[in-house]
């Protein structure tokens, strides 16, 4: 997460989206503005 914080940051017109293979949240707390989804989600569904 951290290399997406620092990747939003040099690119701010991007919208921070974290794609995982997990089927619930991570655990840690996701920081401001960043988006998170499930791999099966992001597949199936226009995101």
């Amino acid at each position: 997460m951290r290399a997406l914080v620092a990747a939003a940051a040099a690119h701010p017109d991007a919208r921070p989206f974290l794609v995982t293979l997990d089927a619930v949240p991570p655990r840690q707390r996701m920081p401001d503005g960043l988006t998170w989804a499930p791999a099966a989600r992001w597949l199936l569904e226009e995101m």
